[in-house]
């Protein structure tokens, strides 16, 4: 098993050099003007950004064919779109190989499409992506803020998160500065972001910046799905402090498990999936908290259902890694969903969070690396007369939440 994977690993570097190289050898196939191959390094059941970006490019009146790893995290999604199509290739694996964003069955497979557009939805799909386009013509269209030239990443044998080696960070920024050069049109979801990115190789005007708001529709809950029923009954009285998203490194999920301990008024219910990994130093980490009684982790949802759950929580949760560039100038869908929900916030600074919760009033910020600030931004919140004017003004952004931009262009 080993072996197979090495030649398929090896293969993979052969086929991106080779193709590299050979940029300017023009393929002949026929294009198709009606239609998009939209590609994904992660799965669609649990990542609300695909299936809106697929559901716009679709109201639109393409014809779109999804092209996803074969092994993508439990992804039993079927086609829900007459004009859309999904299909399994290649290895996520080969994703984490070096040279990290390529896989030549996937790339094969766009060579000999007659898709029009390609659209890719990360970094690591963009370069892939963009050489396709270069070579047969095709238009390609980057969604991408991962900015990963400067993110860390997980040392297995230490157990901590490090930066990048320099050599790596100059290889993403070579990916990244490729993308902007060669890409017809690119996507990113805050100012921040695009100005990172960019990095002064291209105008920042290049960019469309679309929000990851959520659908109007998707405001309207569903009593059945609740959190406290997940709870013991000695517990149905306590406030539910709700985060949902990964279990990844760059979150400091640490840190408000450790702020509990300030909160004995509280539970803490953290929903999502993660490294097996970063599973076990949270389980780690809780074993060792005053606090474990309280807090409780539920497997991952589709994100569909998310709303319907926060809006049964009372404070919204986000954090991420305040020393990682990417997670720093993150404009996390959460905080549109917490809102769309109805719920009062907590989030660790950053910069674009800081702006809306500074001009909309939604929230409290704290400092991802000390506990006692979260559990102080929880108590400022849960005051009752902070809490009634928070919730007005959430309920009042809700109203005026729109979106940047729109995919007519596409």
């Amino acid at each position: 098993m080993k072996i197979k994977k090495a030649f398929y690993h090896i293969k993979s570097i052969c086929c991106f050099v080779w193709f590299f190289l050979n940029q300017r050898v023009k393929s002949n196939i026929k294009i198709n003007n009606n239609s998009v191959i939209y590609l994904t390094f992660l799965g669609i059941r649990y990542d609300g950004r695909v299936r809106k970006s697929v559901d716009a490019l679709l109201s639109k009146g393409y014809s779109v064919e999804i092209i996803k790893p074969v092994d993508a995290q439990d992804d039993d999604v079927v086609a829900w779109h007459p004009n859309l199509t999904i299909t399994s290739l290649g290895l996520s694996g080969s994703f984490s190989h070096f040279p990290y964003i390529f896989d030549w069955k996937i790339f094969n497979h766009l060579m000999r499409s007659d898709a029009s557009r390609i659209y890719c939805r990360d970094l690591f799909t963009g370069v892939m992506g963009t050489l396709v386009g270069k070579k047969t013509g095709k238009t390609t269209i980057v969604d991408f803020y991962e900015w990963y030239s400067e993110a860390k990443e997980y040392d297995y044998v230490n157990k901590k998160t490090k930066q990048k080696s320099l050599w790596k960070k100059k290889l993403f920024k070579f990916y990244e500065r490729y993308i902007c050069k060669n890409a017809d049109q690119l996507i990113t979801n805050n100012l921040s972001f695009a100005k990172g990115i960019a990095q002064g190789i291209v105008s920042i005007k290049k960019f469309n910046i679309i929000r990851n708001i959520p659908d109007d529709q998707v405001i309207k809950t569903d009593e059945k799905y609740n959190l406290r029923g997940f709870l013991p009954t000695l517990h149905h009285s306590k406030k539910i402090l709700y985060y949902v998203g990964q279990l990844s490194f760059d979150r400091k999920l640490d840190t408000i498990i450790l702020g509990m301990k300030e909160l004995p008024d509280c539970v803490l219910i953290i929903q999502g999936s993660g490294h097996y990994v970063m599973q076990k130093m949270l389980a780690e980490k809780l074993s060792q908290s005053e606090s474990s009684d309280r807090i409780f982790f539920l497997p991952p949802v589709p994100d569909c259902y998310i709303i319907s759950y926060a809006s049964t929580a009372d404070v919204g949760v986000f954090i991420c890694d305040s020393q990682d560039n990417k997670m720093y100038n993150a404009l996390p869908n959460k905080l549109f969903e917490y809102v769309y929900a109805g719920i009062p916030q907590v989030s660790s600074k950053g910069p674009e969070i800081e702006h809306i919760f500074k001009n909309e009033r939604i929230g409290v910020l704290f400092d991802a690396y000390d506990s006692q600030t979260f559990s102080k931004a929880v108590q400022a919140i849960l005051d009752h007369k902070n809490y009634d004017l928070i919730k007005e003004s959430v309920l009042s952004y809700r109203k005026h939440l729109y979106l940047m931009r729109d995919f007519d262009d596409y």
